[in-house]
Parts: structure tokens; C-alpha cells; sequence
């Protein structure tokens, strides 16, 4: 399993909340995941039956460093998990992209638990709705499944 949030960008700690106010949403969708990272680092060797090794985000101290060197040892199903897994860049990489829509409800419960920034859940919202209205729309993934499909609502 690949986490999509080892690549999250380093430099987004750097923005000012008016920074990240002024980007468009395009640019908000550009600045979140480091795709070229993902590509680079993890998915081609994997898909080259290589085990990847790379540095990811560094969650602990959330200041923009990378954490020390991770490895995801070589295997036939690679699983890339995260909200922007499936970006156009990597499709020639991915063989079955999968959308798991989530109840708003259940989305805003794990997000509190997550994060307790209201700007910066505006800034990710932002980024997320534009993904998923004009970058890469569920009706264009292979495999569409809601929360409920899996017994994960809050209902």
C-alpha cells in the first residue's frame, strides 16, 4: 500500500493562509500531493517489480521536512491509496481506479479528528472539490462505491 499523504507537498507549510487563500483552485489541486514524487519514487519501481524507496512527508513534526527513508518492499497489487491516486499523470501507471465516496457526515468526523484548522479544511476542501468536478469526476473512475457499500457509515 502506497499512502498518497508520504507525498504531501513539504512546501505548503511555507504558505501564509492568505497565500493559500489567493491560489486558484487548479493551483490548490497542484500544491497538495506531489504527484512527480509519487510517480518517481514509488510508482515506477513498484510497477517494475522493484521495491521503492523514498522519503515521506513528515507527519510528526509537520513543518515541511521529509521523515527518514520508508521502503515498500516489491509485490504483484500495489494499492495507492489518498484523494488525488488517481490523477491524469499517473493513469498510464494505474490499472483500476477506484472511488470511494464518503457520507459528509462521516468526512467532516474524520477531518476534526485529523486536523483542527478551519482555513486549512477550506483550502483542502477547495482543492478536492475541483479535482473531483473538473480534473477527475467519479463517473470517469472504474469502480464506484459509496461508504455505505462497505459498512463504514456514521448512520
Amino acid at each position: 500500500v502506497v499512502e498518497g499523504d508520504d507525498f504531501y507537498r513539504s512546501s505548503l507549510q511555507r504558505l501564509t493562509v492568505s497565500q493559500r487563500e489567493a491560489m486558484s483552485d487548479a493551483a490548490v489541486v497542484n500544491a497538495v500531493i506531489d504527484w512527480q514524487r509519487l510517480r518517481y519514487e514509488a510508482l515506477l519501481p513498484l510497477r517494475a517489480k522493484r521495491a521503492a524507496t523514498f522519503q515521506p512527508y513528515d507527519w510528526e513534526v509537520d513543518d515541511g521536512r521529509l521523515a527518514p527513508p520508508k521502503t515498500i518492499p516489491e509485490a504483484n497489487t500495489i494499492i495507492v491509496e489518498g484523494v488525488y491516486a488517481a490523477r491524469p499523470e499517473l493513469a498510464d501507471l494505474v490499472d483500476i481506479a477506484v472511488y470511494l465516496g464518503v457520507d459528509p457526515r462521516t468526512r467532516a468526523r474524520r477531518y476534526a479528528e485529523r486536523e483542527n484548522d478551519p482555513e486549512w479544511a477550506r483550502f483542502w476542501e477547495r482543492g478536492e472539490a475541483y479535482y473531483f468536478s473538473a480534473i477527475r469526476p467519479p463517473a470517469t473512475f472504474d469502480l464506484q462505491l459509496d461508504d455505505q457499500d462497505l459498512g463504514e457509515s456514521d448512520q
